[in-house]
């Protein structure tokens, strides 16, 4: 299915998040639009802040291989999935989301009794790199178990929209994202 709602209203920032991306590997807008099959035009506009769909933005995420234009166009780093051989009961959901949520920490924990002396990947031990990714691997479970966890709590009619908007307000009051927009939202 693809989504060709146009991402972002406030898409100046993500035209520069583009070009940024683009430069970081050495390509020229001509190279980027050849890997994704675009005009060299179409880059340049982008870049320029025209809107573009969220199917566009994937396209243009996975050949610049990047985090925060995935995250842009999808919404996350992680894959979607639905845990479709547990039942979204809300209790349920809520007890494995707990036991999720507790196993990051704990690996969280370990990653930070080393962490402030790292300055890169290539500066850590490869006991570092494994304790990281174990890190990364749970953290990336809550990922997926919060999904599931508005989906349950949806089915039990809790208004996730109102969350979001709690959140965001949130968000701009302690100085994680810009009031006009932060940064680029796909609406």
């Amino acid at each position: 299915m693809s989504n060709q709602r146009k991402v972002g209203y406030n898409v100046k920032p993500l035209g520069s998040l583009v070009r940024n991306e683009r430069k970081k590997r050495g390509w020229t807008q001509a190279r980027l639009a050849a890997e994704v099959g675009f005009d060299r035009t179409h880059i340049s506009k982008v870049e320029n802040g025209k809107p573009i769909t969220r199917d566009d933005l994937q396209l243009l995420a996975e050949a610049l291989d990047s985090m925060v234009l995935t995250l842009l166009a999808m919404g996350t780093t992680t894959e979607p999935l639905l845990f479709d051989r547990v039942r979204l009961d809300f209790y349920i959901t809520l007890s494995k989301a707990k036991q999720e949520y507790r196993e990051a920490a704990e690996a969280i924990e370990q990653v930070l009794a080393f962490a402030h002396n790292l300055t890169d990947w290539t500066s850590c031990s490869e006991t570092e790199k494994e304790a990281i990714d174990h890190m990364l691997g749970q953290v990336g479970d809550c990922h997926h178990v919060s999904a599931n966890v508005d989906l349950a709590a949806h089915e039990f009619g809790c208004d996730i929209q109102k969350r979001n908007r709690i959140n965001r307000q949130k968000y701009v009051e302690r100085g994680y994202i810009s009031k006009k927009g932060g940064g680029v939202v796909a609406r």
